[in-house]
């Protein structure tokens, strides 16, 4: 019985023990935080010395006389189709055709040294307009993702209001075509496993290596000459298609190919928001 209860007052005085601890001056935290402070206040004084602002000073004056920036932009895209026969197929069973180019939009990020130029399409949605059939009321619904497509250019035109460079460029597109069927339903279904005779949806998708050439242009909206920020307008056309067929996948089972080429030509129009300060400040640990 002692024991029982010796055993019941130490589980009730640790917790007791334990926050003492943790409101000592001196801990492990305390000591973080200070370093890190130290840090913090290190870098800032930094700086703040004149030596400091002086080479921040040149090194934007002299990215501005070179164009030299990085940031991030938003860019619209048009893309011409080359989708004859899958529109031969779906017509054959009675379903309207797809048009001929798709539309989309998309983000990337940018960055620019001397004559080399690379953009970084990270990610880029691009739409079809549906494929009907009316007497059934189903639709066919397709789409294109393409994600991290590295474009680089060699300015052959460089200064600091107008840049005009072909590039190069690889990345990745996921495409997916979906059959929306009007569901059709078992009016004598007795359970879940037979109420319903046709499924509402088949979904495929194919996964591709892409590939990108063409020409760009950028031109400078607005001039500062007190800040270290500006903004281009650009334009890039070029292809921007994938190797080999795009082949479709059902359930990761059965495999279809309809013969179709999604980047036959894309244009895009763009903005870029740039920064000419290049310089990154170091990062402390949180």
């Amino acid at each position: 019985m002692n024991t029982t209860k010796l055993l019941l007052s130490i589980l009730l005085v640790m917790p007791f023990s334990v926050f003492a601890q943790n409101n000592v001056a001196d801990t492990t935290f305390d000591y973080e935080n200070k370093i890190y402070k130290l840090y913090k206040d290190g870098i800032k004084q930094i700086e703040e010395t004149a030596e400091f602002k002086e080479a921040k000073h040149k090194l934007i004056a002299y990215n501005k006389r070179k164009n030299n920036y990085h940031g991030m932009g938003l860019v619209a895209n048009y893309n011409s189709v080359n989708i004859n026969s899958l529109n031969t197929s779906i017509a054959a069973s009675g379903f309207s055709q797809f048009n001929d180019y798709n539309i989309g939009f998309g983000f990337l990020g940018n960055y620019k040294h001397d004559n080399i130029l690379v953009d970084i399409n990270f990610i880029n949605f691009s739409f079809f307009k549906s494929a009907t059939k009316s007497s059934t009321n189903q639709k066919i619904r397709m789409s294109s993702l393409d994600f991290l497509q590295t474009n680089v250019g060699y300015a052959i035109v460089n200064n600091p209001n107008f840049t005009l460079y072909p590039y190069l460029g690889i990345g990745f597109r996921a495409t997916r075509m979906d059959l929306e069927n009007t569901q059709v339903v078992n009016a004598g279904g007795t359970n879940i496993t037979n109420y319903v005779n046709s499924p509402k949806y088949v979904r495929s998708n194919s996964l591709k290596v892409t590939y990108q050439v063409g020409l760009g242009m950028d031109v400078r909206l607005k001039s500062n000459s007190k800040s270290n920020v500006s903004s281009f307008l650009f334009v890039k056309g070029g292809l921007n298609n994938t190797f080999g067929d795009e082949k479709f996948r059902i359930d990761d089972d059965f495999k279809f190919n309809p013969n179709m080429q999604i980047g036959v030509f894309q244009l895009n129009l763009g903005i870029k928001f740039v920064r000419y300060n290049t310089a990154t400040r170091p990062e402390l640990n949180r």
